[in-house]
């Protein structure tokens, strides 16, 4: 601002005029300027963005107006609250002209909402003013700028054949993309083995699973370990996480099969063999017929294996044995003798179980006193002749399956069954 004055003045009748803005006579002056000066400080961009993937803040500094000679002092950044990391290139920021500016970048890796603020110091003209965003930005300033981290959560669950939760597998999940910019970006896969009810599952109910805490991109989830008496689910599914979608679940549940352990063997079958592996397979017990009767059946013996696992102190095994054809329950094979066996895992006899039934050639055994978990040998030995003096069934060929149920569940059974078939 340039301020001037003019006067008149007489002196003896005679008037002088003087002016700042020219004649303004001995030891007058020119006009008189006066400075104002000013200055803003900003800070941007506000962004949302997954955990793990940094974000720059651009922050500038103002000297206004320009043209003048300006000294930008030093430009300090804060984030509330402290993120996992930040930098900034504000101790050496990038001067054109009235213009100073630096950078702040950020990351974190947990959620939540933080607040950057930048504060400078300029002097202009011998005078010294401080800006802030966080108050006092100057002309066109900004106030604070926000950055919102988002953290994906994923969820799946696991059941049996029935659609019940089924606790106790093992999964892998691998994050093979990284959610950056609004695209899935490939990177080396980053892969944690997660169990059932154990770190990093957080969800408490068995065979249900979720992780929380989780970089966006895409992950694949796959079953490497089933529970005991199941076969793993083979097939992988892959679930993305973005903004818009930070939580996501598998499309469809993993679903275990029973793991067939039953065998119906021949009579020299040992629980040893059985346990080892080495025992053989009955597939068909063959009959001869005479005057329209069943005379004989070949073997006239075998045995059905089969293994349980303890989920509770006291409960009951049912072996059943069932035919394909209405009404022939009749030719149903009847327990041989009484004869059925519990045995501990390593094939010793068990004192645990009590034989409730065997009528109609099916079986019941009271177990008590046991130990979750404590897995068990039981073995039934059948006639293959109970139907000897029978008419010859209607189909020739009857078909028999034999299964383990323990509260009404199938835990076991042999995946082929048995044929009762006329010798050729």
């Amino acid at each position: 601002i340039t301020a001037n004055a003019s006067a008149v003045v007489t002196m003896g009748g005679v008037a002088v005029t003087r002016t700042t803005t020219g004649n303004s006579g001995p030891g007058g002056s020119g006009p008189a300027t006066k400075n104002y000066v000013d200055a803003s400080i900003s800070i941007a961009a506000d962004d949302t963005n997954g955990i793990g993937e940094p974000h720059t803040f651009t922050i500038t500094v103002t000297a206004i107006p320009s043209g003048g000679a300006v000294t930008f002092g030093a430009i300090t950044t804060s984030v509330s609250p402290a993120p996992t990391s930040q930098s900034n290139t504000c101790a050496a920021p990038t001067v054109v002209g009235n213009t100073a500016t630096c950078t702040l970048t950020i990351n974190s890796s947990s959620a939540g909402t933080f607040t950057a603020n930048a504060t400078a110091s300029i002097t202009m003209g011998g005078v010294t003013v401080t800006r802030s965003t966080s108050g006092n930005a100057g002309p066109s300033g900004s106030g604070p700028a926000t950055k919102i981290y988002i953290a994906g959560s994923l969820q799946w669950i696991k059941t049996d054949e029935n659609g019940a939760l089924l606790g106790g597998a093992t999964f892998q999940v691998c994050r093979t993309h990284d959610f950056i910019g609004g695209v899935m970006v490939d990177v080396t896969d980053v892969c944690v083995s997660v169990t059932d009810n154990s770190s990093p599952d957080t969800d408490p109910v068995a065979g249900q699973f979720k992780l929380t805490g989780l970089i966006l991109g895409r992950y694949t989830i796959l079953e490497t370990a089933a529970p005991t008496g199941y076969n793993a689910d083979p097939n992988p599914q892959t679930v993305d996480l973005t903004i818009a979608n930070p939580n996501g679940s598998a499309a469809q549940p993993f679903v275990n099969t029973l793991k067939l352990l039953g065998q119906i063997a021949p009579t020299a079958t040992t629980c040893q063999t059985y346990t080892a592996g080495t025992a053989g397979d009955i597939n068909a017990i063959l009959y001869g017929v005479k005057d329209g009767l069943i005379n004989n059946a070949s073997p006239g013996v075998f045995f059905y294996f089969t293994t349980v696992t303890a989920t509770r102190t006291s409960f009951t095994v049912d072996i059943t044995q069932t035919v394909t054809t209405a009404g022939a329950d009749a030719y149903l094979f009847k327990v041989h003798n009484e004869e059925v066996r519990l045995f501990n895992a390593d094939c010793t006899s068990s004192s645990l179980g009590n034989v409730t039934s065997t009528t109609g050639g099916q079986v019941s055994i009271d177990i008590s006193g046991a130990t979750i978990g404590q897995v068990f040998v039981i073995s039934v030995k059948y006639s293959g002749g109970s139907s000897v003096g029978l008419p010859t069934p209607t189909p020739a060929t009857l078909h028999m399956d034999f299964a383990t149920v323990i509260d009404g569940t199938t835990v076991d059974a042999d995946p082929n069954g048995l044929d009762f078939a006329p010798k050729p």
